[in-house]
Parts: C-alpha cells; sequence; structure tokens
C-alpha cells in the first residue's frame, strides 16, 4: 500500500544525511507528505469500492442460490443478506485497518526521523534571535535551541539556552481569592498560567525588550493549552508569543536540552504549570513546578518567589531559514 512511499521517505533520508540544504529538505518533507495524503485517501477510496464489489458478488450468488432451491423471500432472507453484507465489511475493514495503520507507523517514523535532521542541521550553528541587556546595559545576542520541527506546519519551536531573568510566576493579589468565577486565575488557591502576571511581562514587556520590530515579524503566536490535569484551575488557555514549556513538554526534551545554566542568584527556572491538586488540597498555597538548573531534576516553589526565565517562543520556519540560513 504504500511502498513506494516508503521508499521515497528512505532515499530522502540518506540525501539528508548527506548535508542537503536545509530549505531544500523541508520542501521534499511538504511534497512527500502531500503524498502520503494523497495515497491514503486513494487507498480509503480503493477500499469503499473493492467492499461494495465483494458484497455484491457474494450477495449475488446468495440470491441465484436461493433461486435455485426456491427460497422464500422471508424476513429471514432478507437478514441473511445484511449479514452477508456485515461480514464482507467487518472482514475487509479488519484486515485493511491492520495493513493501514501498520503502514501510517512506519511514515510517522519516517517523517520523524526527517524532522530530526532538520533539528541537527539547525544546530550546526548557534541560533542567535533578539538581544537581552548585561548588568552595564550592553545588548547580548539570545542563543536559541530548536526544541521541535514542524515542517507540515511551518512551524519551529525555539526555547532559550540561558534564563532570561529572574522573575516571580506570580505577585499581585496572591491571597485574594477570586471569587463569583467558574474559572480561577491566580489566587491563594490555584495559580493558572492564562492569569499569571509572568505571562503579562513576559508577552508585553519582555517581549518588546528581546525582539526587534524586524524580528517580532517572524514570531507566531502559539495557542497553549496547560494545567489539563488540575480540578483547581480548570480551563488554562492562552495565545502568546512568549511562553513557558509544561511539563509534559519538558520530559519529552532532548536530553541536552533540559539542562539550563544558573545565574548568579538563582538555581531553577519555572515551568507554566502548578502541581495539580484536587478540591480538598484548596487550603494549601499553590506550588509552580520548577526545574533545577544544570539538571533535569523537577521541583516546586511557591509562585510569588523568584525563579529564572526561560523562555520559548514559536517562529514561521520558512522564513527563519531565510533569514539566518
Amino acid at each position: 500500500m504504500f511502498e513506494s512511499l516508503i521508499q521515497k521517505y528512505n532515499e530522502l533520508i540518506i540525501l539528508a544525511d548527506d548535508n542537503i540544504p536545509i530549505d531544500m529538505l523541508v520542501n521534499y518533507i511538504r511534497i512527500l507528505n502531500k503524498d502520503r495524503q494523497l495515497i491514503c485517501i486513494e487507498s480509503l477510496t480503493e477500499h469503499k469500492i473493492n467492499v461494495y464489489d465483494e458484497s455484491v458478488k457474494k450477495v449475488k450468488d446468495f440470491v441465484i442460490k436461493a433461486q435455485n432451491n426456491k427460497t422464500d423471500c422471508d424476513e429471514d432472507f432478507f437478514e441473511q443478506i445484511s449479514k452477508i453484507r456485515k461480514d464482507v465489511n467487518d472482514s475487509a475493514t479488519r484486515d485493511f485497518i491492520l495493513f493501514y495503520e501498520q503502514g501510517l507507523r512506519i511514515l510517522n517514523d519516517k517523517e520523524e526521523r526527517l524532522c530530526q535532521i532538520v533539528k541537527m542541521l539547525l544546530l550546526k550553528k548557534a541560533i542567535y534571535f533578539g538581544s537581552n541587556k548585561n548588568k552595564k546595559g550592553e545588548p547580548v545576542k539570545i542563543c536559541w535551541l530548536p526544541y521541535k520541527v514542524d515542517p507540515i506546519g511551518n512551524k519551529l519551536y525555539l526555547i532559550s539556552q540561558a534564563g532570561l531573568l529572574p522573575s516571580v510566576y506570580h505577585q499581585s493579589g496572591y491571597n485574594i481569592i477570586e471569587d463569583g468565577a467558574e474559572e480561577f486565575g491566580c489566587a491563594e488557591i490555584a495559580c493558572s498560567w492564562r492569569a499569571s502576571d509572568l505571562r503579562e511581562e513576559m508577552n508585553t514587556w519582555l517581549y518588546n525588550r528581546i525582539f526587534s520590530d524586524e524580528e517580532k515579524q517572524l514570531i507566531l503566536k502559539t495557542h497553549r493549552i496547560v494545567n489539563l490535569g488540575d480540578h483547581v484551575i480548570g480551563k488554562d488557555v492562552s495565545d502568546d508569543y512568549l511562553y513557558l514549556l509544561t511539563k509534559e513538554e519538558f520530559e519529552n526534551l532532548d536530553y541536552v536540552f533540559k539542562f539550563c545554566p544558573p545565574s548568579e542568584h538563582y538555581n531553577s527556572w519555572y515551568l507554566c504549570e502548578q502541581e495539580s491538586r484536587a478540591w480538598d488540597d484548596e487550603e494549601k498555597l499553590p506550588r509552580l513546578y520548577t526545574v533545577k538548573c544544570n539538571t533535569d531534576i523537577i521541583d516546586s516553589t511557591e509562585g510569588n518567589k523568584p525563579a529564572l526565565i526561560r523562555a520559548a517562543t514559536t517562529v514561521d520556519l520558512q522564513l527563519f531559514i531565510e533569514k539566518f540560513y
């Protein structure tokens, strides 16, 4: 079913390992993905036609046999016809899904391999994007790591190699319960990313501080859904230019990307989610997940205690490659 396409993926993987230009590789990945979608549609259509043809043949054979035996066209007769159609569909679909899903798994693995190669090619040179200021007020270029690549969606996901500066997750109104609302923001019992001081700071002051107007043209707003396991916060959804990783995103990082150097006074950096709690934990102050610097150890702290901001952002992949590669 997918043999010819799998061969094309294998050939592209070999070609990519020979240092093909990144923009060409990304374009080839997109072409293969379109071929994949077309083959999937054609395969599903062919399967439906085959099931129909086989069902018609089986029913016709049954009817001819019934006529030869002079069987009455009673209720049982039509029930048997329905059963024949169902059996043909169940048998053919079971076999089709087995091979179809197996082929898709292979293609997914090949595409993921190509995305990893894109990441490795991007890492061959340091990615400097935006600038921060040191203690002397001098501009310092910010180095980013490509933690995820989506050639089909034309997105490149970056995380800063180091913490950009220290900050608290939420300070104002931390001990005030937001009453009379279905969703809690940042308060004594809950600390959502959506309503946090840190999100506001990162997407206004910090965003304008580190990126020029030209650089902002490359940045895409990213739809974020966080704190899914927390029964107190509820729906925590936002669209951000700069954001923090979730606990799951951190755990899925390439191992070497998990390590962030400490600063002079701070030895941990924030993730964007609080430790999951149930309704009977309301009396506890919420604790936000943090990561200990230069380790892959997840810890936690209260949201009004400062930690480093290791920012993440999403950029237009094609424009980014054109500008920097």
